[in-house]
């Protein structure tokens, strides 16, 4: 199914609704994606509202399900939403994920913690996966040796130090950048000493 990219009031509105449906049946929650990138201060656009779930929510219309648990629905005023529940080998990050969700006023539901969003960016590595797991590593506010250590503990060593080496390289191309916009370097001048 080809959806539009959402704007605010389409985020907000899934939002609203999701919470209200999964309050009312006493399911856990948590706003993923692109979504939360965007509450992050990432530009990154979306077509659906990712979150992650305890359950799979009533009320919504089914469109499709998730390869790797949970479902696409849309919600009564036709936002796009995805539930996700883990049911393979990812599972336990993302139950570790959505238990330590936080509150982000003015937003009403839980919102996946920066840390978890890179092992879960990490973790999908597709194209926009890694895109924002740029923007996560060298824009966002999050503690990185939090995030290495929950890299650690559901990956192991070897995808620590792969996430070492993705902060290295895009630290290194956030300051190319910064470097091309302010225009190459003058030469430094400086005084010839007087005999």
């Amino acid at each position: 199914m080809k959806h539009r990219l959402l704007g605010t009031d389409d985020i907000g509105r899934g939002v609203d609704e999701i919470w209200e449906l999964a309050r009312k049946q006493g399911v856990e929650i948590a706003l993923a994606g692109g979504a939360a990138m965007q509450l992050y201060g990432s530009d990154r656009l979306t077509k659906d509202v990712d979150f992650l779930s305890s359950d799979i929510l009533g009320g919504l219309k089914v469109v499709g399900r998730l390869t790797f648990g949970g479902i696409q629905a849309e919600t009564k005023s036709k936002v796009p939403v995805d539930l996700i529940v883990r049911d393979d080998d990812y599972q336990e990050l993302y139950d570790d994920a959505l238990e330590h969700a936080i509150k982000m006023p003015p937003v009403p539901v839980k919102v996946i913690r920066p840390e978890f969003m890179v092992a879960l960016k990490q973790a999908a590595a597709r194209e926009k996966d890694l895109s924002d797991l740029r923007f996560l590593l060298t824009e966002a506010k999050l503690n990185y040796k939090r995030a290495r250590e929950i890299v650690m503990e559901h990956f192991g060593f070897y995808a620590a130090d792969e996430l070492d080496r993705y902060r290295d390289e895009y630290q290194w191309l956030k300051e190319r950048d910064d470097r091309a916009k302010t225009g190459p370097r003058k030469p430094r001048t400086t005084k010839r000493a007087r005999n």
